[in-house]
């Protein structure tokens, strides 16, 4: 009840400042270019880094985002809170706080953020954008990963991702496309702390815009299932988002996280609610 609470009183600040705040926001950008803040503090889908910046800022332009995400399956719930600054087109830098409710527990990280624009454009000239970007992350939870036998509990997730849209795509509507080439050591995103071994796993994320407001899209992305005695599965989601103006955003999507922790088929809904400064 007291998580209902408090995600209820955060969505109601969020478009609160959106509204007051909206004459310090980017606007150069198409409506619903700047993506979703995911789960890990990148601008992107709900669980995928994009190649766009946070927000809609242009070459002379800059945004603050706050966001926060709930994502809730058969066992286990997600809380991932977001600010997050989008800088002149080129560079963003985020921090992001989760938190994993789990039978008898929780399990928690810290994420910083960095990515980098360094060619390309979403929409214009002849190049996609591509972007470098990076992912600090630590374990909020030493004790208890301890007591599970994991001992690597920070690392940096490093990727590139490659984005278009294309304007006049299949059935007279503009799509997003993206591709995300990841390196990374962590377990479950590093809820379960990392692994030995470095691996490249691939993420790839498409999204229709319904219309200028609505845009449904899916989502997949490979693990490394690394994880010791426990099966580690790809993740997929489908997603609907609502950007009704630069200020505000909401996304609901269905996802199906596979095996976590030794617990098979979890799937649930994930939301999450994000606003512009």
């Amino acid at each position: 009840m007291g998580l209902k609470i408090a995600s209820a009183k955060l969505g109601v600040v969020l478009a609160l400042c959106a509204t007051a705040l909206s004459a310090y926001a980017g606007d150069g950008k198409l409506l619903g270019t700047g993506g979703l803040i995911s789960i890990e503090g990148s601008a992107g889908g709900g669980i995928s880094p994009w190649a766009v910046i946070a927000g809609y800022n242009e070459a002379d332009q800059w945004s603050a985002l706050a966001a926060s995400a709930w994502l809730a399956t058969d066992d286990y719930q997600l809380q991932s809170n977001t600010v997050a600054i989008g800088a002149y087109n080129r560079a963003e830098l985020s921090v992001t706080r989760q938190t994993l409710t789990i039978p008898g527990g929780h399990l928690g990280q810290n994420i910083v953020g960095a990515k980098v624009r360094l060619i390309g454009d979403l929409v214009y000239g002849s190049y996609p954008q591509i972007s470098l970007g990076a992912q600090l992350k630590r374990s909020t939870e030493g004790a208890t990963l301890d007591a599970l036998g994991i001992r690597d509990q920070k690392d940096i997730d490093l990727y590139a991702s490659v984005s278009r849209l294309f304007l006049s795509g299949p059935m007279d509507r503009s799509w997003l496309v993206n591709a995300t080439l990841r390196s990374t050591k962590a377990q479950q995103t590093g809820l379960l702390g990392f692994s030995a071994d470095r691996k490249w796993v691939l993420e790839a994320s498409t999204a229709m815009l319904l219309n200028r407001n609505l845009a449904l899209g899916v989502e997949y992305k490979t693990k490394p299932d690394e994880l010791n005695g426990l099966r580690e599965d790809d993740w997929k989601d489908v997603f609907l988002a609502w950007f009704p103006n630069k200020n505000l955003t909401l996304a609901v999507a269905y996802v199906d996280l596979g095996a976590i922790a030794g617990r098979k088929s979890q799937s649930g809904y994930f939301f999450t609610l994000q606003g512009q400064f």
